[in-house]
């Protein structure tokens, strides 16, 4: 009885202590397990995916811009003056004579006052001038009247003894007084009549010589009123306020810039682009503008050879006619047709990867739940996408977020 009893006793401590013993075993393989899978992961909600496509690749270049005005007119002051009014503000529409400010300036307007005194002053010397001609001639008019009666007289005295001398009733010598006298009375008649139209021509000297002088003071009143005149800023041009540099109460001097007027007729889409894609884009090529309420169709005009902050601007010239919004000014977007690729692979344009390199991608596997590293080569980038040469199949999930973190990594955990 002893002995049964030591035997069932030694089989229970051998059945506990192989059950600890498989028990350790599987706990050390498990962690064994979980020190072996040390693979980083990834939150799917917090991850960027994108699938393999395959089709026609417009490789695009974009940008983003305004409209600007080919006809544009800069309005500067023509003199010292202050801004007495602003009556438009940028952005209104304006016509050849709409108002946009009134400068002021009293000495231009005293000017004006004195200019008009001058020629009031030198209409009034004309007319003086033009009385006192008046009575010269009816003087000289007079004498000369009086002249020709006395060789009236002694042309009928003559006459008269002429016929009596023939007869000698009068003698020859008062007959010579006669003739003498007659025909010095003609020549002095002939010199105060020659006199008479010299006057006249002396005159009419006088009166064009006083003439200029009006027109002289003509002139300084026209210059002193567009002095004036040119206080009064008008836009001169069918178009759009487009900027107004000038407060109200300040003073200018002349040639200060006043306004900029941009014509609304002959708009163009200047668009600018990375500098490290300017070299991709030609003279000619299509264009679209997006105004975010329509898309407009154009082509490439010019190319600016000068780099900007990274940028190159290109102007772009609309084909038809523009939509009655358009405005100088306008933000839009735009984008460049380069070149079309049929039947290539691509896929939305992955994080820190550039055209025409070779990069690492990460393969999400059908169960969604891990993905492998993938060298890829990149080509061509349109927009938000870009052209893949590598090996790749149609509707292949890739992770397209940044995963510079994890480039030493082949393979990633996705967790949900």
């Amino acid at each position: 009885m002893d002995v049964m009893i030591k035997n069932s006793k030694k089989k229970n401590a051998t059945y506990k202590w192989s059950i600890s013993i498989v028990f350790l075993i599987v706990l050390t393989l498990g962690w064994l397990l979980v020190a072996i899978d040390e693979r980083p992961e990834i939150l799917r909600k917090e991850s960027l995916f994108s699938n393999i496509q395959k089709g026609e690749f417009i490789v695009n270049v974009d940008g983003y811009g305004e409209f600007k005005s080919n006809d544009q007119k800069l309005i500067t002051s023509r003199s010292q003056a202050t801004v007495e009014k602003v009556f438009l503000k940028p952005g209104a529409s304006v016509k050849p004579d709409s108002v946009i400010l009134k400068l002021s300036n009293p000495e231009i307007e005293e000017n004006v006052l004195i200019a008009r005194q001058e020629l009031a002053k030198e209409y009034a010397t004309l007319k003086q001038i033009e009385l006192s001609q008046k009575r010269e001639i009816m003087t000289e008019k007079v004498k000369f009247t009086e002249l020709e009666a006395n060789y009236e007289l002694s042309n009928i005295n003559f006459q008269a003894q002429s016929d009596l001398s023939t007869k000698g009733i009068v003698s020859k010598l008062s007959f010579a007084e006669s003739d003498i006298k007659a025909q010095q009375m003609r020549k002095v008649l002939a010199i105060y009549k020659d006199q008479i139209e010299q006057l006249k021509l002396i005159h009419t000297e006088s009166i064009n010589m006083q003439k200029e002088m009006i027109k002289q003071a003509e002139s300084n009143l026209r210059i002193a009123k567009d002095k004036l005149d040119n206080l009064t800023i008008t836009a001169g041009m069918t178009g759009v306020l487009q900027q107004s540099f000038v407060t109200l109460g300040q003073t200018v001097s002349s040639g200060a810039q006043l306004a900029l007027i941009s014509g609304t007729e002959n708009l163009v889409g200047i668009i600018k682009v990375p500098q490290t894609q300017a070299d991709l884009i030609k003279l000619g090529q299509k264009a679209k503008i997006n105004t975010r309420k329509e898309i407009i169709h154009g082509k490439v005009a010019r190319i600016d050879p000068v780099v900007t902050d990274g940028t190159v601007s290109v102007e772009i010239k609309m084909e038809g006619d523009l939509p009655d919004n358009i405005r100088p000014e306008l933000s839009i977007d735009g984008t460049i047709e380069i070149e079309s690729i049929p039947d290539t692979f691509f896929i939305e344009r992955p994080a820190n990867i550039q055209p025409n390199s070779i990069g690492k991608l990460y393969l999400v596997s059908e169960e969604l739940n891990h993905a492998s590293a993938k060298e890829i080569t990149f080509g061509a980038e349109s927009g938000r996408y870009i052209q893949i040469l590598s090996n790749v199949n149609v509707g292949e999930t890739y992770i397209i977020s940044d995963t510079s973190a994890l480039a030493s990594t082949e393979s990633i955990v996705i967790k949900q």
